[in-house]
């Protein structure tokens, strides 16, 4: 697996790098088969920008219980490997680091297993309740106080419900996903490579797609990609997307200020999602592929749900 995800990894940053080139890379090797119109322009755009975006969030919040110290032993030699600390969330709530020393060197480290039981947890703008497990973990370096490392590992989110505390907006997660963590002399990277589909809420991202997020260290800005495709029940079928330009914002802030995102429905329809700033953003919508925008709509960030 972590040959895998460190190519992942590596596949990223290339396409950070060409996104900020202004190229398209291709998208997946789907065919869009959900028409995008002027009328259902904010679902469609929903539906990918959401359902990727969320699970990232996620993810990002799921990879910071690494940093928390390893919990000290309550015993002398025969204590048990499994430990367990209670963890604030930083913006409230709380939750249960159990962890599975599995070699007993009391150091995250591979082959070790973690769960997390999360009550309210709230970062970074996302009320988390339910259960996070990783597996399968392989760790070069030290996670808590390195200051480059590599962290792969599978991902489970079991009954876990994300809540946007200002919208009230929320989704149940249940899925696993090849989880990817690198720290960098200048950026933190986070990668995930779904190898089967994932149901975000009531939709589902397909197989061959691929999201990630860098945070860099020199100025505190973040990076979103994204590239796959969106099945949505609601819109009749599937979208297809890809990151043209890189999303940038500042890693304080959920939504980005900077970049374009390129959505591509049925019947050779298109739509654009281009952020303002950091709460604004416009859709540009181009019902029947002739390359003209046959109209832009103004939207929140905050409607895309």
């Amino acid at each position: 697996m972590q040959r895998q995800l460190t190519a992942v990894i590596s596949s990223l940053v290339l396409l950070a790098t060409a996104c900020s080139n202004g190229s398209s890379p291709a998208v997946a090797q789907l065919l869009p088969d959900a028409a995008i119109t002027r009328t259902n322009a904010l679902a469609a755009a929903s539906a990918v920008y959401r359902s990727g975006h969320e699970l990232v969030r996620v993810a990002r919040i799921a990879g910071t219980f690494f940093q928390v110290a390893p919990p000290a032993p309550t015993g002398g030699s025969g204590s048990p490997a499994i430990l367990a600390q209670q963890v604030t969330g930083p913006e409230g709530g709380s939750a249960i680091l159990s962890w599975d020393d599995r070699d007993g060197d009391r150091r995250y480290s591979t082959g070790d297993s973690f769960a997390i039981a999360c009550t309210d947890y709230t970062d970074q703008g996302l009320g988390l309740t339910g259960s996070i497990q990783f597996d399968q973990v392989d760790i070069e370096g030290d996670v808590t106080a390195g200051l480059t490392w590599i962290l792969t590992a599978r991902l489970h989110l079991i009954g876990l419900v994300a809540t946007n505390p200002n919208t009230q907006a929320s989704v149940t997660l249940d899925l696993d996903v090849p989880f990817a963590r690198e720290q960098r002399a200048t950026v933190r990277l986070l990668s995930l490579l779904p190898d089967r589909e994932l149901k975000v809420g009531p939709r589902t991202l397909q197989l061959g797609t691929v999201l990630g997020r860098n945070d860099y260290q020199i100025d505190f800005r973040m990076g979103l990609l994204a590239e796959g495709a969106v099945m949505d029940p609601t819109l009749g079928g599937t979208l297809t997307f890809h990151t043209k330009a890189l999303l940038t914002g500042v890693q304080v802030l959920p939504d980005p200020a900077e970049g374009l995102l390129e959505i591509h429905g049925g019947n050779r329809s298109k739509l654009v999602v281009a952020p303002i700033d950091f709460f604004n953003c416009e859709l540009r919508v181009d019902e029947n592929g002739d390359g003209v925008t046959d109209i832009t709509i103004p939207a929140e960030w905050s409607t895309l749900q």
